[in-house]
C-alpha cells in the first residue's frame, strides 16, 4: 500500500511540476528595446548538393577515409617488430631484485 501510495504522490509531483514549467514558457516573452524596431527574418538556404542520405550511400566521405587509410597501410607499412624480454621474469613470490630480500610481491609488486 504504501509503495503504491507513493507511486501516485510522485506521479502527482511530475505532472504538477510539468503543468507549472509550461504555463511559465508560455508566458514568457521576448526583451526587445522599445525604440528599436524589428527586422523581418532573412531566409537561410541550404546546399542540398553536399548532403548524403543513409549510410548505405557508397561514397560517404567516412568511407572514402576508411578505403585511404587501409590502402596507405597496405602499400607503405612498415612492420613493427615485438620488443623481447632479455632477462627472466620476476615472480611474485621470487627474492625482490632491488636487494631488500623481501619477496617481489610485498616490495616492488602490484600489491606494494
Amino acid at each position: 500500500m504504501y509503495k503504491m501510495e507513493a507511486y501516485n504522490q510522485f506521479e502527482h509531483l511530475i505532472t504538477e511540476v510539468n503543468q507549472d514549467v509550461s504555463a511559465y514558457l508560455a508566458k514568457g516573452g521576448l526583451l526587445v528595446p522599445e525604440n528599436r524596431p524589428l527586422a523581418p527574418a532573412r531566409e537561410r538556404k541550404t546546399d542540398m548538393s553536399r548532403m548524403r542520405a543513409g549510410r548505405s550511400a557508397g561514397n560517404t566521405e567516412a568511407a572514402e577515409a576508411a578505403r585511404a587509410a587501409a590502402e596507405g597501410v597496405s602499400q607503405g607499412h612498415v612492420k613493427q617488430e615485438t620488443v623481447k624480454r632479455v632477462e627472466k621474469k620476476v615472480g611474485r613470490n621470487d627474492p625482490c631484485p632491488c636487494g631488500s630480500g623481501k619477496k617481489y610481491k610485498h616490495c616492488h609488486g602490484k600489491d606494494a
